[in-house]
């Protein structure tokens, strides 16, 4: 008979998993879709870009995803697609490292 401590275990890696596969799906389901603040995030990683480094000081924003964008823009030169599968990563990076 198993004991309460690895019944516990057993069932907060069955939890985990569920957790990993609901996040696969999700992201996988909505990997075209992009979101109001997507598109002010791509809007602020163009102007950085284009060498408006001052659009990254914002009250509402956080400048770390717009600058990781322009990183990846700029040493990959990927074109405005990519940049778009990018902002959609940040995005599920932040709702990831919540939980």
């Amino acid at each position: 008979m198993a004991g309460p401590t690895k019944t516990f275990h057993s069932a907060r890696i069955a939890f985990w998993a569920a957790m990993l596969c609901s996040w696969l799906v999700q992201a996988l389901a909505a990997r075209h879709t992009l979101d109001a603040d997507g598109v002010s995030y791509l809007n602020i990683a163009n102007a950085g870009l284009q060498g408006n480094w001052h659009a990254f000081v914002n009250g509402y924003w956080i400048p770390l995803s717009p600058d990781r964008m322009v990183q990846v823009a700029a040493a990959k030169s990927v074109s405005r697609t990519a940049r778009r599968a990018n902002a959609g990563g940040c995005h599920a990076g932040r709702c990831a490292s919540k939980f």
